[in-house]
């Protein structure tokens, strides 16, 4: 850096035209060439990916979550587009891994907070043409805590269009309670024949007091896995074990075609990998991964085989359907919280949360186009789906 540069920065501005953002440009660029520029003084930044491993993803969420409130020095034109952007100033704190703050900071604005989230969010899967691939410790099953899918027996048995929610278990006591202050992993499954899998964390240990934050997107190029991460916001660590959430899985509605001609059942099997845990020091505890085999059959043999699993639909009954635009919704054992409405694509439609959650709720889709909609019910055991069929 010479002081030919800051003589141009100068000259750039007639008298009377030199604006703050020039200003500012043109006193870090002083300091530069009389004081020495500061460490990482033109390092670049990602927006999103605050670990600086070349990809935006659900891991990145766990760094801003930590940061999160933390006030450091704004970039100059600061912009959220996945594009090098230079750091002129290091901020004071870095991560336990060294990664400095300022590339949680994704939108530039000199805070980490929820623009940071979104960023992350807008960007999700974008990456560079080198990535540096995280190590993530798997736990020595024994030895270290396992985050299981809880379950009866090895294997479940599953028709066309079921739904199951199983619950998800962290910490083996609560004498033995795990302390975590963000939680990243992945939901994998081998096969066409689910429709969707959700990770929800109500009612669950690691988000009592509400200070937390939760996010699931497809995994970028595989609509066979789920990214989710729960993060706490700031480094304020909760303490727990037991049930920290559930996994959601609903069965494919039409089955013919998808289950090969010579068989009536194929296993699917369901897997948690990548689980990346962090403490309140902002350090990596092992955990043990868990999977699950679903035995899925042609409609027909599962209730010669099994009964419906317990509690996959409980008692939620839609009504008239097919519908001209009046609908019922009740649910006798399960409160209803909130609802969304889905296109046959997958676009949401509509939603909200209710108020005050009921067991019984009326609503009117009179003005929609007919064809088929999904319809997501949020109940304290889980997301419910059922098909609308519009006339």
């Amino acid at each position: 850096m010479s002081a030919k540069l800051l003589a141009r920065t100068f000259m750039l501005v007639k008298p009377g035209q030199l604006t703050m953002n020039i200003f500012c440009k043109a006193f870090i660029l002083f300091i530069c060439c009389f004081f020495g520029a500061p460490k990482n003084l033109y390092s670049q930044v990602y927006p999103g990916d605050a670990n600086d491993n070349g990809r935006v993803d659900h891991y990145d969420i766990l760094y801003v979550g930590y940061a999160y409130g933390t006030v450091g020095p704004i970039r100059l034109n600061p912009s959220t587009i996945f594009a090098p952007q230079s750091i002129l100033l290091p901020w004071n704190q870095s991560f336990a891994d060294g990664i400095n703050y300022a590339l949680a900071d994704a939108n530039g604005n000199g805070l980490i907070e929820w623009g940071d989230l979104l960023a992350i969010n807008q960007n999700y899967g974008n990456q560079l043409d080198t990535i540096e691939e995280l190590e993530i410790n798997i736990g020595i099953s024994g030895i270290d805590q396992a985050m299981d899918i809880q379950t009866i027996g090895s294997s479940i048995q599953v028709s066309e269009n079921y739904e199951l929610t199983l619950p998800l278990i962290l910490g083996d006591s609560p004498a033995n309670a795990l302390s975590i202050n963000g939680l990243a992993f992945s939901v994998a499954y081998n096969s066409d024949l689910i429709r969707e899998v959700a990770v929800s964390f109500e009612d669950g240990w690691a988000i009592a007091d509400g200070q937390s934050f939760f996010m699931q997107h497809e995994h970028p190029g595989d609509p066979r896995q789920e990214d989710v991460a729960l993060t706490r916001f700031g480094p304020q660590p909760i303490s727990g074990s037991g049930v920290i959430g559930s996994l959601h899985i609903v069965i494919e509605d039409d089955l013919i075609g998808l289950l090969p001609a010579d068989r009536d059942s194929m296993e699917v099997i369901v897997e948690l990998k990548d689980i990346l845990m962090l403490s309140g020091d902002f350090e990596a505890i092992p955990i043990v991964p868990d999977s699950i085999v679903l035995m899925v059959y042609r409609p027909g043999l599962i209730n010669t085989i099994n009964p419906p699993i317990a509690g996959h639909g409980h008692s939620i009954k839609l009504y008239p359907n097919p519908t001209t635009g009046n609908i019922t919704i009740e649910s006798p054992d399960l409160t209803i919280e909130g609802w969304e409405i889905y296109s046959s694509q997958g676009a949401k439609l509509a939603g909200e949360m209710q108020q005050e959650p009921q067991q019984a709720w009326q609503f009117n889709l009179q003005g929609w186009p007919a064809g088929l909609y999904e319809l997501r019910l949020l109940t304290p055991k889980g997301i419910f789906t059922k098909k609308i069929i519009l006339r």
